[in-house]
């Protein structure tokens, strides 16, 4: 007797319950040693079928995500992407969402994973399954920390205030050619600041009343507002107070373009060779900071002074932050959605998830995992605040918004109401050239 399943056949007794054989392929620009060994995992899990996950790795998510749409277009490519949430948000007519007949209904969705992760939920269907969570939090050297600020890093860089303080205390100018022999913080320019746009889109997050509007129909971080009878325009004053700490007229002054050296890495190098006392980045970010400090010739900060804070808040008693969830999502062109989908299901499990924090050290997004890995103090600050993270929910692609406000940053000029007209400008052509596309197929 034989079957032919998924084009191919096993051969089997017919007293014998026949062996299933498929294949799954994985898409991913992140981590794929992991989704190999996931995929192991889940072949084993499987009863009466013999499954393979094939990993394909691409340099990174942009060559991903256009290598998806050309093998959409041509009915063929992966059964299951690795992505982001803002991605799969736009893309929903690209994607199959989850049956109705699967034990993951929204309730146990919810129940499940953090509130970020609802982003994944749209139009009563579950369109992908978040895997991690990523907010930006604030490194800082340890040493510089104990015997120059000498009091505690969560109290001295708890709100901007205080961070603004604190930061001056660290900075020390001289006559050199970088003018610093120790820069208290990176901020200020985009151009030697790897997460310089991300930085300043958090701030205005907590310093503006809405960074979209509630109609979701046009971005109004820039708009003018009233306080104490006053007509005033928060955005702008956070982009003055963004720009304060590269200009040389500032009282805070703590950053230029000769700090870096021009090297590629940017902020974290300078954070590494112990330039400059504290810099913003991501989980990720603490592993090319060590790989930094151990193959740097020169001298170098030890790597148990690498340490990290939560992201500075306004109103400490309101706290906000962007989060960026990350997350498998299965194409519409795939063949197996329903085998895909269960390797999405099993990806989930807390004892996957486990794995997975355990190997990339990034937090998850289940909520009965989050007080486990707060243990870990290095990821104290990130796990603690994919609690309270919002997801960038725009109708714009993220490379066409930031940079937008790179230009801005870029500019000498502060005038963020052209950035927000520029944005919105390219909001309403879109809507007008949807209206006149034909509708996707229906899920």
């Amino acid at each position: 007797m034989g079957l032919l399943y998924g084009g191919c056949e096993i051969k089997t007794n017919s007293n014998e319950k026949p062996i299933l054989s498929e294949k799954l392929i994985l898409w991913t620009a992140d981590i794929p040693d992991f989704w190999k060994a996931v995929g192991k995992e889940f072949q084993s899990n499987q009863l009466n079928q013999n499954i393979e996950v094939q990993v394909i790795d691409f340099p990174d998510q942009e060559s991903l995500h256009e290598k998806l749409l050309d093998s959409i277009l041509e009915n063929h490519g992966p059964d299951i992407i690795y992505t982001n949430d803002t991605w799969i948000q736009q893309n929903h007519n690209k994607l199959t969402p989850l049956t109705e007949k699967s034990a993951l209904s929204i309730p146990t969705f919810k129940n499940t994973f953090l509130p970020i992760a609802e982003t994944l939920i749209k139009k009563e269907k579950i369109w992908g399954v978040p895997i991690s969570i990523k907010t930006l939090g604030l490194y800082y050297n340890r040493e510089h920390q104990t015997e120059i600020l000498e009091q505690e890093a969560y109290t001295a860089f708890k709100t901007w205030k205080d961070f603004t303080e604190s930061t001056t205390k660290l900075s020390r100018q001289d006559k050199s050619f970088e003018r610093f022999s120790l820069s208290g913080t990176a901020l200020g320019r985009v151009d030697n600041i790897t997460h310089g746009v991300e930085i300043f889109q958090n701030m205005l997050l907590q310093n503006t009343k809405d960074f979209f509007s509630k109609a979701e129909d046009k971005f109004s971080f820039a708009d003018d507002t009233t306080e104490k009878g006053k007509k005033i325009n928060p955005g702008e004053k956070t982009l003055l107070f963004f720009k304060q700490f590269s200009n040389p007229l500032s009282p805070h002054y703590s950053w230029n373009e000769f700090i870096t050296n021009h090297n590629p890495q940017k902020d974290l190098y300078a954070f590494a060779t112990g330039k400059v006392s504290t810099m913003f980045g991501f989980p990720q970010d603490r592993k090319a900071i060590e790989n930094i400090i151990k193959n740097q010739n020169q001298k170098t900060i030890s790597i148990n002074n690498v340490m990290v804070a939560p992201f500075p808040q306004w109103d400490e008693k309101n706290p906000k932050i962007w989060g960026y969830v990350q997350a498998l999502a299965v194409p519409r062109s795939t063949q197996n959605h329903e085998l895909a989908w269960q390797f999405l299901t099993f990806a989930i499990k807390p004892e996957t998830a486990r794995g997975f924090f355990n190997t990339t050290q990034l937090p998850t997004a289940h909520k009965e995992l989050s007080l486990e890995q707060e243990a870990n103090r290095n990821l104290k600050p990130f796990v603690k605040q994919a609690r309270f993270a919002e997801s960038k929910n725009f109708p714009l692609k993220a490379a066409k918004i930031n940079q937008a406000f790179r230009e801005t940053l870029e500019s000498p000029e502060t005038n963020l109401k052209n950035t927000q007209k520029t944005l919105n400008t390219i909001l309403q052509a879109k809507k007008i050239l949807e209206k006149k596309l034909p509708s996707p197929p229906s899920q």
